[in-house]
């Protein structure tokens, strides 16, 4: 994983896996992102897993931005992060903006 600062934006690249092991690391990109005071764009199209506990930073991290009334976007994301976001509910509103119905 991997975040790209550029002036009017941050880009985060998710790796392959995101895995509780790499928790503290994703949380350290996700909290320099939110103090950079930029809008996130999210690009998960390379994601063959994640667990729990690091959707669930996502969906914190989605509701500071939205808090902050700044962007968080998800541009791409691979159908095993769509799969995974789904079973517990979140995908529609990391990439949609709303709650699973």
């Amino acid at each position: 994983m991997k975040l790209e600062k550029l002036k009017t934006k941050n880009k985060l690249h998710g790796g392959s896996f995101l895995m509780p092991s790499m928790a503290t690391d994703f949380k350290n990109l996700l909290i320099e992102s939110v103090e950079s005071e930029l809008p996130l764009e999210l690009y998960l199209d390379d994601i063959e897993g994640i667990d729990t506990l690091n959707l669930q930073m996502l969906v914190s991290c989605k509701k500071t931005y939205e808090a902050k009334k700044q962007e968080f976007i998800v541009k791409g994301y691979s159908d095993n992060f769509e799969k995974q976001a789904r079973t517990l509910g979140l995908f529609n509103f990391l990439v949609e903006g709303n709650a699973d119905a």
